[in-house]
């Protein structure tokens, strides 16, 4: 893969997002952990850049399924975009251009169990 965003998704609502992916067809890598290093509940995924306006459909797609899910994107700026509960298209908007203008880590979670 080439420049590769990364995907961290939570627990509630990884399953989900993962199959997401691949119904869509969307490659992506699972990178190992390091040797030693504790983890949550969270699971990184990395996904090749050029792929964000698929990608984005997919997280707008996993946003609506549910109420409680949120997904906040961190700008190589140090600033983010964060969408909570039902996007609107005024934030699906705002989750492309994140992702297409280097958005590298994205953050996903459902609030409440599925």
């Amino acid at each position: 893969m080439s420049e590769l965003s990364h995907i961290t998704v939570f627990r509630h609502g990884r399953d989900d997002f993962l199959a997401m992916l691949a119904k869509a067809e969307i490659p992506f890598e699972r990178p190992l952990p390091r040797p030693g290093a504790v983890y949550a509940s969270a699971e990184t995924v990395a996904i090749t850049v050029a792929l964000a306006p698929f990608v984005t459909k997919i997280i707008v797609e996993w946003i609506k399924a549910r109420a409680s899910r949120f997904v906040q994107i961190r700008l190589a700026d140090g600033t983010s975009v964060e969408v909570k509960g039902l996007p609107t298209a005024t934030a699906i908007d705002a989750l492309g251009q994140a992702l297409a203008a280097g958005g590298r880590n994205v953050t996903m979670a459902d609030t409440r169990p599925e």
